[in-house]
């Protein structure tokens, strides 16, 4: 999957993963159930933007089965920017080092504004890929709970530092499917190409 144009370093999260991630886990087993049954906690604070830790009890409220999420929350628009479900602590700390790679950039639009209520949400689920080489950390990208892409990161083994962790869209589906730029230098970056795509299937719709 050679890289289509020379891209700058991803630029490395201001904060320590790990340690954000089980202070807010400790903090999370403290707080009472909200009256859905969910809890959230803040790991970590960019501007108007939190990675939260969020965790949703089952319908019988058995905490062996509750499902943990890591999620960028706008608190201006009081909307959820990305989410990303978690089968343990390991898969949420390997989302909160994605997210907080890309708080900045996750979630505002081409043009600037973040995104509105009523816009697609974009779920990212960590995956291996079986590529056959060291590109193996892929994310499920989903608009709506529906698979719209299959992102790869790539590595610095095949790639070298410069494209290194930067994100290749493996394969996309409907308005997804790629036909120019496939390579693109953060998280960010490619949600921005994928909210566009899905924005002008929305735009073709309505005009129709």
């Amino acid at each position: 999957m050679p890289a289509t144009r020379r891209l700058a370093p991803c630029a490395p999260p201001e904060h320590d993963p790990e340690r954000c991630l089980v202070q807010a886990y400790a903090r999370l087993i403290l707080l009472p159930a909200r009256a859905n049954g969910s809890k959230a906690t803040v790991i970590a604070s960019a501007g108007t933007r939190d990675v939260r830790l969020v965790e949703e009890l089952s319908e019988d409220g058995a905490p062996e089965q509750a499902r943990l999420s890591v999620e960028i929350h706008d608190r201006q628009s009081g909307s959820t920017i990305a989410s990303v479900p978690c089968e343990d602590l390991q898969e949420a700390e390997s989302a909160t080092v994605a997210l907080l790679a890309n708080v900045g950039s996750l979630g505002q639009r081409m043009d600037g504004p973040p995104p509105r209520r009523g816009d697609a949400i974009l779920t990212f689920r960590p995956i291996p890929v079986a590529t056959g080489c060291a590109d193996e950390a892929g994310l499920l990208a989903l608009a709506d709970g529906k698979l719209a892409a299959i992102l790869v990161q790539l590595s610095e083994e095949l790639h070298g530092p410069g494209a290194a962790g930067c994100w290749f869209v493996e394969v996309g589906f409907g308005p997804c499917r790629p036909d120019g730029e496939r390579v693109f230098a953060s998280l960010g970056a490619a949600e921005h190409w994928l909210r566009g795509r899905l924005a002008a299937k929305e735009g073709s719709h309505a005009q129709g």
